[in-house]
């Protein structure tokens, strides 16, 4: 036999063999190693509360939605510096992202985190945090999310002299990586002496509305949101008046668009309740889903008993509105969550509570359901932690229970603690 005719005689046994087995390297016989997969971030539907306290840190908790129960808080950002100050947030799919100002009054920040961690820690997308054009003045600068078409506003106050300038720059999100592309800045035309709040966008991301209170003469503003491009424009008949017989006292302003987006509320802290505090009046407006146009509804303004000057929130269906109440006497007060019931056909809200439910402390600075639609969670500063109410929601009654355990301490971990907390948010992992 030549050396040629005995390798392939050789390679022919050894192909005979490995047609005989099921896989030659071990056949049948051999047991398949389990491979670990890379870590992915919290699972999907997975519920967490971001809390941010000022000039300090950023912390998370996760949430239990079917039962409202927070659990153990965590540092969110460990490794990082403080947290921004007046810091705000909103999320869009597993991306985070917090406006506000770094240690300096005049240099307005944007952070985007992507959630990583299984208990929803966060780790900094490159280049953050970046200058965000819209603003010098604390207090001022806000962050707003369109999730229907992917984009990002960030809006403040420029005042060289005073309250002079409000600008809106749109970013459309890169929904691979979380990163942004700025569209062109809108410039509203200055007007002296206005105090501006915070503005608020249109939940189906076709309009954004602005409160302005230059007395005696509050008006609306609302500007149209290109679908396309994501610019901005005045809607025709903007700004629109705010009138009342109930005079122009106004306070703690807070512009809230139903669910539906089909009625914008603006709620007052104006008028007076019998024992002589201050009552929670709310305009309704119906939204012309074209041009944005408001019209006030029939019997607007409607006078809650809510007192507190809180921000008030609706149910997901937009059938119950929900309010902080301090009782009397005063010295005695007693603190209670209101429903109020609405009817999402015509935008009107019943003056009576129709159920409500106590708690201890006093001003919750956030309300806010969970995207689940189940749990009502209202966060307030008390010492040097935040305290989170949590309830959990008759969806057809409106009625509040308390969840197991609640109230909850949501502790600062920064050293030393921080007294001050700004806000909180809650995200739901898509």
């Amino acid at each position: 036999m030549t050396r040629n005719q005995f390798a392939v005689t050789l390679w022919g046994i050894v192909l005979i063999s490995c047609l005989g087995l099921v896989g030659c390297g071990g056949g049948s016989t051999t047991a398949t190693q389990p491979v670990t997969p890379p870590p992915t971030g919290p699972a999907s539907g997975s519920e967490f509360l971001y809390n941010l306290y000022f000039a300090s840190d950023l912390m998370v908790a996760r949430i239990d939605p079917a039962t409202g129960v927070i659990g153990a808080t965590v540092d969110a950002t460990p490794g990082l510096g403080p947290a921004p100050e007046y810091g705000s947030a909103v999320q869009f799919g597993k991306f985070l992202y917090v406006l506000g100002f770094d240690q300096n009054e005049f240099d307005q920040n944007l952070w985007i985190f992507s959630i990583t961690g299984a208990n929803g820690e966060l780790s900094t997308i490159d280049n953050s945090p970046f200058y965000a054009p819209g603003g010098d003045v604390p207090f001022s600068q806000s962050l707003l999310i369109d999730t229907t078409h992917g984009r990002l506003y960030t809006s403040g106050v420029d005042s060289p002299d005073g309250f002079s300038g409000f600008f809106i720059s749109p970013y459309t999100i890169d929904s691979s990586d979380g990163s942004l592309s700025l569209g062109t800045t809108f410039n509203e035309q200055p007007i002296q002496g206005t105090f501006i709040p915070t503005p608020i966008i249109d939940p189906l991301g076709r309009f954004i509305y602005e409160f302005a209170f230059d007395a005696p003469n509050p008006q609306i503003f609302v500007y149209v949101i290109d679908a396309t491009t994501g610019s901005l424009s005045e809607a025709g008949g903007s700004p629109f008046p705010l009138s009342s017989p109930l005079g122009n006292t106004y306070q703690n302003i807070q512009l809230l668009p139903s669910p539906s987006g089909n009625f914008l509320n603006v709620i007052c802290e104006n008028g007076k309740n019998a024992d002589f505090t201050a009552a929670n009046n709310i305009y309704v407006y119906s939204v012309d889903s074209t041009t944005g146009a408001l019209a006030q509804v029939n019997g607007s303004p409607f006078a809650t008993q809510s007192n507190l000057g809180t921000p008030m929130v609706f149910s997901p269906s937009g059938e119950f509105l929900y309010g902080q109440f301090e009782g009397t006497p005063p010295g005695n007060p007693g603190f209670s969550l209101q429903t109020y019931a609405v009817d999402p056909a015509n935008g009107s809200i019943g003056t009576a509570p129709v159920s409500s439910v106590p708690f201890k402390f006093g001003i919750a600075e956030d309300s806010q359901f969970d995207p689940s639609g189940n749990a009502l969670i209202l966060a307030a500063q008390i010492e040097n932690d935040a305290t989170a109410y949590s309830f959990t929601l008759n969806k057809t009654t409106g009625a509040l229970t308390p969840a197991a355990g609640s109230p909850f301490t949501l502790p600062n971990e920064a050293s030393p603690p921080s007294t001050t907390y700004q806000s909180s948010l809650i995200v739901k992992i898509p």
